[in-house]
């Protein structure tokens, strides 16, 4: 029987997209591997049940010292000890972390490279620091699995790591991104959150390569305002830094592009409410300038909803004919594309787009990664 020690720290974070990722994953991979032991660490209890898992609280050993340190030793040392106890085959990493050392055949899921690859997020000796760790983590780990061939591509190139150790197991979408929302459901969300007219949604984070400030600047220059709103989701939770600073002068951005009043800021979603709002929403714009995959556009597809994206690698390679594309440095282009989404929609590229919904599922994840996991087991 394969043994498997999964680390489960983002399961203590489960409204961030790791932890999104790493408790669809986990739920879906017992089915998929029903031959396995599955066992998931975490370091301190958890408000989730996983069927055909063994959830173990593990303690950080470093006690009483800075929380994130601790952390770090947790799944540097502290996992990978256990998992060496418990005479795990794999020893499975959601998420990027600093190096590991067993008995066992490491598997690492990473999903972008992109600290690496804009300057903005290594700023200060710290970030420095972690990131230079984490690097070292993902060289050393026995296998990478990536959400996207682009993704794939970059981590060869930023991380000198061979293709052959590299699998493309992708993101997906539970059933609720399957299927658009009934017309009574869609209309109790935009009650619910005082969406009185129509609109144009955002979903995706406020980090430097987000690029919501060309998204306000665009929705400005659009002329969209006159009929539209622009609803601007989600939040930082504090203390922020200078990367997000399209967060931290949101009100800046609106006053001077004007659109403050046509700007909603309903804040964080529950995952409950987000089909039906996305499925509302006259288009969904994703400015991003550069992503591993692009989950939200995925779930705008899925729920039937008009799609503009930025055209970066992993946008043409996943979802290139399902979504209008632009520049996402050209605000005139946002612009022109947002406006065109909005007023013409295209009935062939929503049918595309429920179709991918439908391909990228967690149970196709689940599946691809067991198979790596299984193939690893036989050596």
């Amino acid at each position: 029987m394969v043994r498997i020690v999964h680390n489960g720290l983002f399961l203590t974070r489960p409204h961030t997209g790791m932890g999104q990722y790493a408790t669809n994953l986990l739920t879906a991979l017992p089915k998929a591997m029903p031959g396995a032991k599955h066992i998931v660490a975490v370091p301190e209890p958890v408000d989730v049940t996983i069927p055909g898992m063994t959830i173990r609280v593990i303690r950080p050993s470093w006690q009483s010292i800075q929380h994130g340190v601790a952390l770090n030793h947790w799944e540097s040392h502290d996992v990978p000890r256990v998992a060496d106890g418990l005479g795990a085959n794999i020893y499975h990493m959601p998420h990027p972390t600093p190096p590991v050392e067993g008995t066992f055949t490491s598997v690492m899921a990473v999903h972008d490279m992109i600290p690496w690859q804009f300057s903005q997020y290594r700023k200060g000796l710290r970030s420095k620091v972690k990131l230079k760790r984490i690097l070292s983590g993902i060289q050393s780990a026995d296998k990478i699995t990536t959400v996207s061939k682009s993704a794939a591509a970059d981590i060869a190139t930023v991380a000198h790591i061979p293709k052959n150790r590299i699998s493309v197991t992708y993101d997906g979408v539970g059933p609720e991104y399957r299927k658009r929302p009934s017309s009574r459901v869609i209309a109790a969300a935009k009650k619910k959150y005082q969406l009185r007219r129509p609109y144009v949604m955002y979903i995706g984070g406020f980090d430097y390569r987000k690029n919501v400030r060309r998204l306000i600047q665009a929705f400005a220059e659009s002329g969209l305002g006159d009929s539209h709103d622009l609803v601007i989701t989600g939040s930082v939770t504090p203390p922020t830094s200078s990367l997000h600073d399209d967060f931290n002068r949101l009100d800046h951005h609106l006053k001077k592009a004007g659109t403050v009043k046509q700007t909603k800021l309903p804040g964080f979603i529950p995952e409950a409410d987000k089909p039906a709002l996305l499925a509302g929403a006259d288009a969904f714009v994703y400015p991003s300038l550069a992503e591993g995959f692009g989950l939200p556009i995925l779930e705008a597809l899925g729920v039937g909803t008009s799609v503009a994206a930025s055209d970066i690698p992993p946008t043409k390679e996943l979802f290139g004919r399902a979504v209008n594309l632009f520049n996402p440095e050209n605000v005139t282009e946002i612009a022109k594309t947002i406006r065109q989404t909005v007023q013409h929609p295209s009935a062939v590229k929503k049918r595309q787009g429920q179709k991918l919904a439908k391909h990228y599922s967690w149970d196709a994840t689940a599946k691809r990664t067991a198979a790596v996991f299984r193939q690893l087991g036989k050596k």
